[in-house]
């Protein structure tokens, strides 16, 4: 994911130059010193403890509890300010508000009056209809549909090919397998899968 993010960054890049990429962070100590797609892996969350001056960061997670973990984790850090990042090939209405450290991916759409949280990821090709609200954390994979007026949860993830019905409501902490059609709304955390959804765990 990390990989796919710089590709997005690159993209807001080519039409107005905007960010200069220093490269990766990994706490997986194999990787540092290495280039990856061009791009330094300078060490892990500990590297930002020698930042002299403010620095953007965004999070390569797909995992949304992980995700949200490290976001919790690199508070300690005074210099570090999260970057909000929607590629330009999204298509955003003007009165969507997007919360800080999120990353809006290539070919997203969010319709008008839609509300996204902080720290949410919206892959290549997801989409979240009117008046809806993703909560903090969340992740919509690859093509999910997301329906106006829904309600959905902190750390939510919805799976590619996945859909949530039209003013349904998912609860925290729920993982919507993929090609899953969600038609009614979702009041235990769990997993979800099948059509119409059904918990398994």
């Amino acid at each position: 994911m990390g990989r796919e993010i710089i590709g997005l960054i690159e993209n807001i890049n080519s039409i107005v130059p905007t960010w200069n990429i220093l490269g990766f962070l990994d706490d997986n100590e194999f990787y540092w010193g290495q280039q990856i797609n061009g791009y330094m892996v300078h060490g892990g969350k500990d590297w930002l403890q020698n930042i002299k001056a403010d620095i953007y960061l965004t999070c390569g997670i797909g995992v949304s509890a992980a995700r949200k973990s490290f976001y919790n984790s690199i508070i300690q850090y005074p210099k570090v300010i999260l970057a909000t990042l929607v590629d330009p090939t999204a298509s955003i209405n003007k009165t969507v508000k997007i919360g800080v450290g999120s990353v809006i991916c290539r070919n997203s759409t969010i319709n008008i009056d839609s509300i996204i949280g902080n720290g949410v990821l919206l892959n290549t090709g997801a989409s979240v209809g009117h008046d809806a609200v993703i909560g903090d954390f969340c992740t919509l994979i690859t093509s999910s549909m997301v329906s106006g007026s829904t309600l959905i949860g902190e750390c939510c993830e919805i799976g590619s090919g996945a859909f949530v019905l039209q003013g349904k409501k998912i609860t925290n902490n729920c993982t919507i397998a993929p090609l899953t059609a969600v038609l009614k709304n979702i009041d235990e955390a769990g997993l979800y899968s099948g059509n119409p959804a059904r918990r398994f765990k």
